[in-house]
Formats: structure tokens, sequence, C-alpha cells
């Protein structure tokens, strides 16, 4: 089992979005139809992801989604074992990923 976690900052990922090319090379255009809070979780998702995987892959070799009802999900090479939790609060937002 691996556990990784992230927090980011929620201003630094609206930053970052305000460059189409940077956006696009983090996240895939089905991920991007969300509110900041959401992107900034996505963000923190995938680099949690990449702790728990031990190593950092291409920013979009991991999709960050939710189910109808709100819960969020990976698809990665590994979704079948992974589960991802996300919170955000003032201007953070935090992700954990475990991998089974």
């Amino acid at each position: 089992m691996n556990i990784g976690i992230d927090i980011v900052r929620i201003s630094r990922v609206e930053e970052m979005l305000r460059d189409p090319v940077r956006a696009g090379e983090v996240f895939a255009p089905e991920e991007m139809t969300a509110d900041i809070q959401t992107m900034a979780g996505r963000f923190a998702a995938k680099e949690a992801y990449f702790k728990a995987v031990g190593e950092k892959r291409d920013w979009k070799s991991v999709l960050v989604l939710k189910h109808e009802g709100g819960m969020p999900y990976l698809v990665c090479p590994e979704e079948n074992r992974a589960k991802v939790s996300i919170s955000h609060d003032g201007d953070y937002a935090t992700a954990i990923v475990l991998i089974e």
C-alpha cells in the first residue's frame, strides 16, 4: 500500500490556469470544466498520486474526475486500486491518494 498527500494554494493554481498552454499541459479537456477550488483539488490530487506511485509521470497520465454524486476518482493505470480524497478550506486545497 502506498500513500501520497499534497496541499496547494488555490491562488497558485488560479494563476497557472491563466496560461492556456500550461493549463493544457497539466489538465485534460474533461478536467477543465470545473470551478477554481475543484481545479486546485485536482492539481493536489495529481501531485499526491505522483507521490503515491513514487515517480513523476506525465501530468495527463492521471485524470481526476467526479462521479455524478460529486465523489472524486482517478483515471490512471492503477485506477482499480487507487482511492482519492480531496478537501479545500480558505485558500488551500489538499488531496490524499491511497494505492492498495
